[in-house]
Formats: structure tokens, C-alpha cells, sequence
């Protein structure tokens, strides 16, 4: 045992080696322009450390326009100081904003904001459409993490949407903390739910959610996620803009960046095809591009934060037992969702004004294995949708690598990756995980077999 603990410790000592520097902590904050302009200080109270920078999340009358970061030169950041530079990122953004809800064009901000007397029309037309919004279901899997899910909770109970109910899914818990949590802090939350799933596994968990559902749609998060207030109101509007959308996404907002591990991770998922993703441009994907799913993994989102139709989930039996947290395959029960969504010419909606914050996890070996399970998900969910959808074998040896050869070509030319710093250590564990994906997705089907009752209440 002595020699073993010493090789790892040796493994982990070689590995600190050879890490790249991460980017400087950020402290993460959102400003909204109708109101002042806050001074950001560099020192957070809460967390009691001194950051070098700031990660800010700029909206208007609510509305998402993007990411702005900013370095401390010194204890504070002053309005007078960043308040160009959101003007000079985002005019076209704001002046369209303002046609759109028929107020006067601007040529600057000021520190005092852009304040309204009344209601904004798009503040106004989201109003109209919650006075007669659907029932909605928010379902949440969960699994032994009771400190996590009650900052969950705390966040769910204060939505601004007129109708949900609140499901809490304990998928196969070890101890009775999450029924205990639920039971004696939340005993005075009428529209909240506890129930119990004891088959493994996160897809598991969602099923047993859709069948105690009582919602026209149902939407799901994780247990260390904090939705926004105005999350289930976008999600659920953006169904309004065609029936043939089963399904809407949103945007993940970093709920903290302090430790490396968390700052690779969102440098990581920033990027798409060798260059920084446009998170804030609205997208529809169909059948069209069901080519791209194959081998670009998260194009639509993630389960983290998604909505769908209830009628739709429960015509094609929910998510896949055989996916998902819990399961050996890892990951990529959402994925496959959402390309079965498309093979049955339906539309996913990505709508990046529906916003969640995620917890990143905020250590390196954590990290690690979350990687390894991206690799193990993907190849999993790959094989389950070819042998699923033959017709998706044309797509893989076809147009797939095309796709692929131009992604490598663009990357090549425009000298485009992650970032400088980004670990090839994740790189190569994902690639392993990859590599042990077959065998992960062959254990997970036996053992959905034996699991009974598994499959979703019809």
C-alpha cells in the first residue's frame, strides 16, 4: 500500500510538473445596464480573495449580450473606466435592442445606466406570454449531494413563471440526506416534490421524472446548476416560434472561476471548430445538420439545461437507460436526445437568454474524470445512434469526414486551439476514454437489462 501511494503521489508531482499556467482567477459578476453601473472591487467578500480580473455578464432589460473581462490594475474598477468598452463590444447589439422595443438610439453609456420609466415591450411581451403560459414541469436528478441541490432549490423556488412544479428525482441514494433535505427545509414550498428512483443512472432518474410529470413541458437541470430567475419563461417561450420545436436549449454561464481546473474547463467549452463559440446568437438545428451531431458532440447544448415537449418524450420512451451518468457508459444521453429529436424532423432550439450557472468542478483529478467520461459518452452515444439509425452510417462515411478534414484544415491555417495553456494531459485522457467507449457502452446495456421497470410509463 506504502509503495502504491507513493507512486501516485510521484504521478501527481510529475504531473504538477509538466501543467501548463492556468489564466488568473476571475471573479465572476453580471451588470445590467438599465441600472447604475456598479464600482467592482477586486476584493470579493464572500469568497476573501483578491482577484486580477473580472468576468462580466452583460444584459439589458434582462436580455444576455455577452462576455466582457476586464484586468484589475488596481482595488477597484471604476464605471467611468469600463464603461467604453461595453459600449464599443455591444452598440450594435443595444441599438437594435432599443429599435426593437421602440425607445431613442444612443452614442454612449453612462455610469448612471439606461433606465426606464416603463415597462420595456420586450419586458412587457414576456409579461402577455406568462399570463397564459403553460403548466411546466423542472425536473432534477440528483444523487447524494443535499449541500449542491439546496442551493438548487433555492434558486427554482424564485423563478419568475406563473405555473411549475418541482420534481426531485433521488436516483439510488446511499443515505436519506436528500429526502431529509427536502422533508424538513422545503416542507413549505407547495409546488416541490420529492420521489425516489433506485434504478442507477441519470436517464433513469429522468424517466422517473417524465412519468410523475404533470407538465406540458417538462424542463431539466442538475443539482449544481443555479438557474436564472427568468430561465423557464425564455425556455419556454422560445416553443412559441414554430410547433415543430420539441426541444429548447440555453446558455451556462461559469457560476465561479477560481480554481485552474474551472478556468481550463470554460476555456475548453468556449471553443468550437478552433475558434471562440458565439454563445448569444439565437439557433435552430434540424435535420439538415444532423451530419455535424456526429462528431461535433454538444452542437445543440447540454442536459443541464434543456426543455422539451412531454407528449414528444413520452412517444419516443424518454432518454436511454444505457446513457448517461451512473451507467458505465459515462455520458451522452443528451446528446443522443437531441439528434433523436432531428431524426424524427422535429427542431432543437438553442435560446441563449434562457441562462443557468453551472458549478465547474473545482479540482484537477475531478476534471480529469470528467473528461475521461466525455470520451467514454461520446463513442457510447455514437455507437447507440448508429445502431439505431443505420441511416446515420452514410452520414459518418461521407460527409462526416469532409466535415472533419475542413475543421482540421480551418484549425491549421488559423493556428487555432484551445488556448496556449490548456493541459494536453485532459486531451489525452479523453482520448483514452474514447478508446474504452465500446466496451463502456456493451457493460451498459447489460445492464439495463437487468434493470427492471426501467423503461418510461407510457
Amino acid at each position: 500500500m506504502l509503495v502504491t501511494e507513493l507512486t501516485s503521489n510521484e504521478h501527481r508531482t510529475s504531473r504538477a510538473l509538466h501543467m501548463p499556467v492556468p489564466p488568473a482567477p476571475a471573479r465572476v459578476l453580471e451588470i445590467e445596464l438599465s441600472q447604475p453601473l456598479p464600482i467592482i472591487m477586486a476584493f470579493d467578500k464572500e469568497t476573501q480573495v483578491r482577484y486580477k480580473r473580472v468576468f462580466c455578464f452583460i444584459r439589458f432589460h434582462t436580455q444576455p449580450l455577452g462576455i466582457l473581462q476586464f484586468q484589475f490594475q488596481f482595488d477597484e474598477l471604476l464605471p467611468e473606466d469600463y464603461a467604453p468598452s461595453i459600449w464599443h463590444t455591444f452598440n450594435h447589439a443595444l441599438l437594435h435592442h432599443l429599435e426593437r422595443d421602440g425607445l431613442s438610439p444612443i452614442n454612449e453609456i453612462h455610469v448612471e445606466g439606461l433606465p426606464y420609466h416603463d415597462l420595456p415591450r420586450c419586458m412587457a411581451e414576456r409579461e402577455r406570454f406568462l399570463a397564459d403560459a403553460p403548466f411546466v414541469s423542472v425536473i432534477v436528478p440528483t444523487r447524494d449531494r443535499p449541500e449542491r441541490l439546496a442551493t438548487c432549490i433555492d434558486a427554482l423556488v424564485k423563478l419568475h413563471y406563473p405555473h411549475y412544479e418541482i420534481i426531485i428525482v433521488d436516483n439510488s441514494p446511499a443515505t436519506q440526506a436528500t429526502a431529509d433535505l427536502v422533508q424538513k427545509t422545503y416542507q413549505h414550498v407547495s409546488n416541490l416534490r420529492y420521489v425516489r428512483e433506485d434504478s442507477p443512472g441519470i436517464s433513469c432518474a429522468r424517466n422517473c421524472g417524465i412519468c410523475e410529470a404533470h407538465g406540458e413541458i417538462l424542463a431539466f437541470t442538475d443539482d449544481d446548476v443555479v438557474v436564472d430567475t427568468y430561465w423557464l419563461a425564455q425556455c419556454v417561450n422560445a416553443f412559441e416560434q414554430s410547433s415543430e420545436i420539441v426541444c429548447v436549449t440555453g446558455y451556462t454561464l461559469p457560476l465561479e472561476l477560481n480554481t485552474p481546473a474551472q478556468l481550463w474547463f470554460e476555456n475548453m467549452s468556449s471553443i468550437e471548430n478552433g475558434k471562440v463559440k458565439n454563445k448569444f446568437v439565437p439557433r435552430l438545428f434540424d435535420r439538415k445538420t444532423r451530419y455535424k451531431h456526429l462528431y461535433m458532440g454538444a452542437l445543440c447544448g447540454h442536459g443541464a439545461n434543456m426543455a422539451a415537449k412531454a407528449n414528444f418524450l413520452r412517444s419516443v420512451g424518454g432518454f436511454d437507460v444505457a446513457l448517461g451518468t451512473g451507467t458505465p457508459a459515462i455520458a451522452g444521453e443528451d446528446l443522443a436526445f437531441f439528434l433523436h429529436v432531428i431524426l424524427h424532423n422535429k427542431i432543437v432550439a438553442y435560446e441563449p437568454t434562457a441562462v443557468v450557472r453551472h458549478l465547474h468542478r473545482r479540482d484537477y483529478d475531478k476534471l480529469r474524470q470528467q473528461m475521461y467520461g466525455y470520451g467514454v459518452g461520446f463513442i457510447a452515444y455514437l455507437i447507440h445512434m448508429l445502431l439505431r439509425h443505420p441511416i446515420l452510417w452514410f452520414d459518418l462515411l461521407t460527409r462526416t469526414p469532409y466535415e472533419i478534414f475542413c475543421t482540421l484544415l480551418a484549425r491549421k491555417l488559423k493556428h487555432a486551439r484551445k488556448t496556449t495553456n490548456y493541459p494536453g494531459d485532459l486531451v489525452t485522457i479523453k482520448f483514452k476514454g474514447a478508446f474504452y467507449g465500446p466496451i463502456a457502452y456493451i457493460k451498459s446495456r447489460r445492464l439495463m437489462r437487468k434493470i427492471e421497470g426501467s423503461k418510461i410509463c407510457k
